[in-house]
């Protein structure tokens, strides 16, 4: 019964101890209900004590009105049998106040009356089903008042600090004599504690999930722009011991900006240590992806790499003067951000020169800590403010990301986030949207709006990258509505070939672009304008990926019937010959290709994988579009190959690379002659088309 009791005041966010003094049968402090374990019933006790938890809620003081009115006949008598039952421990002004009423009503609706109200135990257990309705609410700063406390002769925000501090453990409720005096010097010593907490306090666990979870994250987003991160992973330990100093240093850095601006106001000391302790011990979140809804989590600092809570002059002045008209302080706070990012729009209403926004809404920039290290983390929070409702990280990590740079957000009419455009240095890192949730690419009707920014910052590194990437996205949607309305021509047909299955670098956030997704669904649809481009029968021509091991259609096959295939094409042992294949459009895959020579081939437009490959000779193919994947095959000569478009493993059989023309990224090039890796790339960085070397 006691773990069932844990459990079930655990959904309301309560602790449950267990007690033995044999003067008492419960009661409750702070966040914790405290039950005589050698109790007859504990589990009325503990309903008891839950009741005066909520005992000031709308439907709890309906309940109350109706069974005090329904007794009326009876109450004086019981009545005076409660006030002497509950002198010692009430105060008369307490009992003035109406809590003899209170214990009535509670011990009607638990079964622990000398009389039987029908249908008490019934609204009792109702009440409770309609206070868990509420869970939320309980799981953050307790703004309901029990009447002891409530009765106390101190200002709003000391009593509220009464309720959250003292949970009976750590911190031990002062007794009658002497409380109140007693109570300040608790508020003074825990705020002066929260001003001067050690950096100690803030140390991330390199092993904690957050730290895990960002690691993965990095190297996506670097393996996503063609960069090499085989020394991230090689040194993972090293790389996770970074990534934890960074954001210890972030968060304790934030922190102090916090402690630094509270401590300039005027509120009185509780409110103060309240709105520390709130930000230290907990995170919050509003999701709204399905309504809104509030998820307000228990902060471990040594876990976490969450920012802290958005505590300004706007949102604590919300906070403040309005706590009366609030049950729930996570709605009072996100009442509060609201409003702050209303005054960010407004004053951040910046217009950049030669922009145009069409008339849809406007760039606000947020100086990083290279521009104003004064206010850097000022305007942290105010950025993590308004995007809080986006699928960008910045919500949680805008100090992070202004430590590195500046930081632009397009609002549309309403202030509602489309783009952000973070700034590492003095190049563009990321030019995100809210489409497609992870994805985060642009909307189409926003991305006018970002390539005019980006055409203007084109001169800046990375700008004229991300341009193209954009101008790339715009064709793909051009191709996908031609081909949807019947009007795709066969001239374009050499563009949507590079656009579609090249452009290695224009990936989308986490590696995917559903505009390239939903263009490669449609290509069958335009067959007969590939067969027009390769002149060649459509019945030459395969669109689609082709598997010719486990489709149906080509599993009795020996030799490859394509002249062209316009997609990825895996080949098993039983394809002897590949016939007149002379182009892939897409990937293909040899590791079991059941012949030693490529023929015909000349073209793969993406990737080419032969690790354990039967292949010896290379035969005419003179272009790999995409990695050329040479580790562990038995290819020991080039041929006639001339361009390796992206990253490249070479067997140790490999040594002359003369008649290679263009090489886009060299990994594994200790097997290559010195004269040769200094030509391609001395660095390992990708070479793109326009910097080729021509020899």
């Amino acid at each position: 019964m006691k773990e069932k009791i844990i459990e079930f005041n655990k959904q309301f966010g309560l602790k449950t101890e267990f007690i033995t003094d044999s003067e008492i049968e419960g009661y409750s402090l702070g966040n914790t209900i405290y039950i005589n374990g050698n109790s007859n019933d504990i589990e009325k006790v503990n309903k008891h004590e839950l009741l005066h938890f909520f005992e000031n809620d709308e439907i709890f003081q309906r309940i109350k009105e109706e069974i005090l009115k329904l007794n009326e006949d009876k109450l004086e008598k019981i009545r005076s049998e409660y006030y002497l039952r509950y002198s010692g421990l009430y105060s008369e002004e307490e009992i003035q106040r109406g809590i003899i009423d209170t214990e009535i009503v509670i011990d009607i609706l638990t079964g622990n009356y000398i009389f039987t109200y029908d249908q008490g135990l019934k609204l009792g257990d109702y009440v409770l089903k309609e206070i868990t309705k509420s869970l939320e609410q309980k799981r953050y700063l307790n703004l309901s008042l029990t009447s002891q406390i409530n009765n106390m002769n101190m200002p709003k925000w000391d009593k509220l600090f009464v309720l959250n501090f003292y949970d009976g453990k750590e911190h031990i409720f002062p007794q009658k004599e002497g409380r109140q005096e007693k109570i300040q010097e608790d508020i003074k010593r825990e705020l002066e504690r929260l001003y001067n907490l050690p950096k100690e306090d803030f140390v991330i666990n390199p092993e904690s999930k957050d730290i895990i979870r960002e690691y993965e994250s990095e190297l996506k987003a670097l393996e996503s722009r063609g960069e090499d991160t085989s020394y991230y992973k090689s040194y993972k330990e090293q790389t996770l011991k970074e990534l934890s100093n960074h954001f210890t240093n972030q968060l304790y850095e934030e922190y102090r900006h916090i402690v630094d601006f509270i401590k300039g106001t005027s509120y009185e000391d509780s409110f103060k240590a309240l709105m520390l302790r709130e930000t230290l011990l907990k995170t919050y979140k509003l999701d709204t992806t399905n309504g809104k809804k509030t998820i307000v989590n228990k902060r471990n600092m040594h876990e976490t790499i969450s920012s802290h809570m958005t505590l300004n002059e706007t949102v604590l002045n919300t906070i403040y003067n309005n706590v009366d008209n609030y049950n729930s302080f996570a709605n009072l706070y996100f009442a509060g951000l609201e409003i702050f990012n209303q005054t960010i729009s407004q004053r951040n209403n910046i217009s950049l020169e030669n922009v145009d926004t069409h008339g849809m809404g406007h760039w606000i920039k947020f100086d990083g800590k290279t521009s104003d290290e004064k206010n850097y983390l000022k305007n942290a929070q105010e950025l993590s403010s308004l995007v809080k409702d986006t699928p960008w990280c910045t919500k949680t990590l805008a100090s992070t990301q202004l430590a590195q740079g500046d930081f632009y957000v397009f609002v549309d009419n309403d202030n509602k986030p489309h783009i952000a455009v973070k700034t590492s240095g003095n190049e563009i890192d990321e030019v995100r949207g809210i489409l497609n949730g992870n994805a985060q690419e642009l909307e189409e009707d926003y991305r006018k709006v970002a390539i005019s920014f980006l055409e203007n910052n084109k001169e800046i590194k990375n700008g004229d990258k991300w341009l193209r990437k954009e101008e790339w996205n715009k064709r793909l949607i051009k191709y996908i509505h031609d081909i949807e309305n019947g009007t795709f021509e066969t001239k374009d047909v050499k563009q949507l070939i590079e656009d579609c299955f090249g452009n290695y670098e224009f990936k989308a956030h986490f590696g995917k672009s559903t505009n390239k997704d939903k263009l490669k669904s449609l290509l069958l649809k335009i067959k007969k304008n590939f067969a027009e481009y390769f002149g060649c029968d459509e019945s030459e021509i395969a669109v689609g990926n082709i598997d010719f091991k486990f489709d149906e259609e080509y599993r009795t096959i020996e030799i490859c019937p394509y002249k062209c295939i316009v997609g990825d094409v895996y080949f098993p042992p039983s394809i002897k010959d590949l016939g007149n294949l002379t182009i892939i459009v897409g990937n293909a895959l040899f590791s079991s290709l059941g012949t030693e020579s490529l023929g015909n081939l000349t073209t793969i437009g993406g990737d080419a994988v032969f690790h354990y490959s039967r292949v010896q000779d290379l035969g005419n193919l003179t272009t790999i579009g995409g990695e050329a994947l040479f580790g562990y095959s038995e290819i020991k000569d080039l041929g006639n190959l001339k361009h390796i478009g992206a990253i490249t493993t070479f067997n140790s059989y490999i040594n002359d690379f003369r008649k290679l023309e263009y090489l886009g990224y060299v990994c594994g090039s200790e097997n290559m002659d010195y004269k040769y890796h200094q030509e391609f790339d001395e660095t390992g960085h990708r070479i793109h088309k326009e910097n080729s070397i021509k020899r």
